[in-house]
């Protein structure tokens, strides 16, 4: 999502982040049309690698030229955290009854999941990024095997966490950062840009979402994993074995999703006007931390009637409401801008 950077738009990362968002709202709107969403096709194919998608995305914008760390990471807390602490205290504004306040807070920093979580989240990523750039005294635009060694023994310290339960998220790393650090190497490597013919795109779509449709059918929310039958055979596999398996398509899953979807916007930016989808990729930030208030007004008894209301609002009206603040210092203030 958006987070406030200054670097010069990219019409195919706007559009790739317009296309992600789409995902996030259409996600979400199962969620509160149907408490059966986990048996939902689309929502587990959209859940299977749209977070990982936005933390590719934010890895692909990191500008070549950054070496300013302590700025540039100053800069990340003001876009992030800033509207996530605003965002924490704007629901108790409206109800006017501050009596559990501080035990919504402490609930927060054990399990930040009950709110913008994905804030938080992208801003422990940046900070393992340039913290890792800064104490190597590595630039952003240096690619060396010294550097690459650096990064993988970050993604394979940080699934240790993964085992531990620490407040504010700061596990996520374990999970988030791989894909982070993929978005930051295809854009350094230019990968994307590389795979200019039509024909190579197209297969490379088609192969990606092969894989992926075939790994989503093993693939559960949570990160279980629905591998072997239901017998007394599998019971010889251990907590650890099961973990490891888990993790390994849930990893697998996003990166050919995030491959699929890649290339189906590079492909659809090639054959149709995709303004409109840029549109909202460049106002990513005000859909995210808004849809769910005018989603959770939907409350009609169709599903399919639900789901259509549900993202059009849940789009529609913060994007009206963008192009109304974003401009004062109270749009800053709301969302990072």
């Amino acid at each position: 999502m958006g987070d406030g950077s200054m670097m010069k738009r990219n019409s195919f990362i706007d559009c790739l982040r317009g296309f992600a968002i789409i995902l996030v709202v259409v996600g979400h709107a199962i969620q509160f049309a149907t408490d059966n969403y986990d048996e939902i096709w689309i929502y587990k194919a959209i859940y299977s690698f749209h977070m990982p998608l936005f933390m590719f995305i934010s890895g692909i914008t990191i500008s070549n030229k950054q070496n300013e760390w302590g700025k540039w990471i100053v800069r990340k807390a003001k876009a992030l955290i800033i509207p996530f602490v605003v965002w924490l205290i704007i629901p108790w504004v409206f109800k006017r009854n501050w009596s559990g306040f501080l035990h919504y807070l402490l609930e927060v920093f054990w399990d930040p999941t009950i709110t913008y979580w994905f804030l938080i989240s992208l801003f422990f990523n940046h900070a393992v990024y340039a913290l890792s750039r800064s104490f190597f005294k590595v630039k952003s635009d240096v690619i060396t095997l010294k550097i690459v060694m650096i990064d993988m023994a970050i993604v394979a310290l940080a699934s240790v966490l993964n085992l531990i339960h620490l407040p504010l998220g700061i596990a996520n790393i374990s999970y988030y950062y791989f894909f982070y650090i993929i978005g930051y190497y295809v854009n350094q490597f230019q990968i994307v840009s590389k795979v200019n013919k039509i024909t190579y795109k197209i297969i490379v779509l088609v192969f990606s979402g092969g894989i992926w449709l075939l790994l989503l059918s093993m693939w559960k929310r949570g990160g279980c994993v629905n591998v072997m039958a239901d017998n007394s055979n599998t019971q010889i596999l251990s907590s650890v074995m099961t973990m490891i398996a888990g993790r390994g398509v849930s990893y697998l899953n996003a990166l050919f999703g995030i491959m699929m979807l890649v290339s189906m916007t590079d492909i659809l930016m090639h054959f149709i006007p995709t303004k409109y989808t840029e549109y909202v990729g460049r106002n990513t930030m005000e859909i995210y931390l808004l849809h769910f208030y005018f989603i959770n007004m939907i409350n009609i008894g169709v599903f399919a009637v639900e789901i259509v209301l549900g993202v059009v609002t849940g789009i529609l009206i913060p994007l009206c409401i963008s192009r109304i603040v974003r401009n004062d210092e109270f749009g800053r203030l709301l969302f990072g801008r």
